[in-house]
């Protein structure tokens, strides 16, 4: 496998690019989702301590590889894409050879599926949250609420589209 491939499907941080805001896990996102929600004031202090540590990395640092931020985007979308569609595509099956065909059914899970791609999109915010350097978590946030939202959505239109095909 190249090094490009690698580093694509791993998501490995290239060793040149700066700190931009603490690495989390799935769990740790979820936790800070749900303090943005429901207890803002906590969500609030973890991000100061976050941006603590933004203000102290060199000012070099800072100034990172645009093209790997633009294939890094591109691979992670595609996969997550991928990971959507084939979700969707077992459940559609399931749904399919366990239930039989439910076209009004199979119709509501689409229309579920691009209203939440429609909620994700219209709450998706851009300027009013914007650093200079887009890496603050409330703009981490705002992105992984968005690409979660995007990827339920797209799973919900390809089980339904399956089942419909029933």
């Amino acid at each position: 496998m190249t090094r490009a491939a690698d580093e694509c499907l791993t998501g490995e941080v290239h060793p040149q690019l700066p700190y931009t805001g603490t690495p989390l896990t799935f769990f740790q996102k979820a936790r800070l989702v749900w303090l943005a929600l429901f207890a803002p004031q906590a969500f609030i202090s973890e991000e100061e301590a976050d941006n603590a540590k933004l203000n102290a990395a060199p000012t070099s640092a800072h100034e990172g590889s645009r093209l790997h931020a633009i294939r890094s985007g591109l691979c992670q979308s595609a996969f997550w894409g991928l990971v959507a569609m084939g979700t969707g595509f077992a459940i559609g099956s399931l749904l399919g050879a366990s239930i039989g065909p439910q076209l009004e059914f199979a119709i509501g899970i689409v229309v579920v599926g691009t209203t939440i791609l429609m909620w994700a999109t219209l709450a998706l915010q851009g300027w009013s949250i914007q650093s200079f350097k887009g890496n603050t978590l409330s703009e981490r946030l705002n992105q992984w609420i968005f690409r979660t939202l995007y990827v339920i959505g797209t799973a919900l239109i390809s089980a339904g589209s399956v089942w419909s095909l029933f």
